[in-house]
């Protein structure tokens, strides 16, 4: 709706107040089946492209950052620690390491790759959303954070349960893959697979 720099330069958005549950509390309550999961998560995959086209990565995209109101319609919230991509390099200029939600951050967010945070790390973290609406839970634990990242980087993404169609559970790889070269290199890719 708005943004701006405060007086000390910070910069800022202001975005519209969403009354909603996270997208999987939604999804568990409404007891969605695969299919509804999936148009839901596409919905949340054009949002993603949105911010993409306007050169924002959102950097912390996890279920409790898409709330689904009484409409159904899931809003992408909580820019917080979003930022701006470089139009030369379409990379993100200043990175800050391991900001965002552990169970949901790419690899190259820890700062223990090799590669620049883009808007391929904001897929990695669309696919562990959606891990999560088909799974009920993160695809990885992280109580133990330094723990965490040393298997986060080791690991590929953990198995589906088998009740989840291998097409499905073939985006979802493919979205957590650990080399960002192997993953989408669109939020709209994923839509249209």
């Amino acid at each position: 709706l708005d943004g701006g720099s405060t007086d000390d330069g910070r910069p800022y958005l202001v975005m519209e107040y969403v009354e909603g549950e996270p997208v999987d509390r939604y999804c568990a309550r409404s007891g969605l089946g695969i299919r509804e999961r999936v148009e839901l998560f596409a919905k949340v995959c054009d949002a993603v492209a949105h911010a993409h086209r306007n050169l924002v990565v959102h950097r912390d995209l996890k279920p409790g950052n898409v709330l689904v109101p009484a409409n159904g319609e899931p809003k992408l919230i909580d820019f917080g620690i979003a930022t701006r991509l470089s139009r030369e390099s379409h990379s993100v200029d200043h990175p800050a390491l391991l900001e965002g939600t552990l169970a949901y951050i790419s690899p190259e967010q820890t700062g223990r790759m090799n590669c620049a945070v883009d808007a391929r790390s904001d897929l990695y973290s669309l696919g562990a959303t959606f891990y999560a609406l088909l799974a009920g839970h993160p695809p990885f634990r992280c109580d133990d954070p330094i723990g965490f990242v040393h298997a986060h980087i080791a690991l590929e993404c953990p198995a589906l349960n088998a009740s989840v169609p291998a097409p499905i559970a073939q985006i979802v790889a493919k979205l957590m893959a650990k080399s960002v070269d192997d993953r989408y290199q669109t939020a709209r890719g994923v839509v249209h697979d």
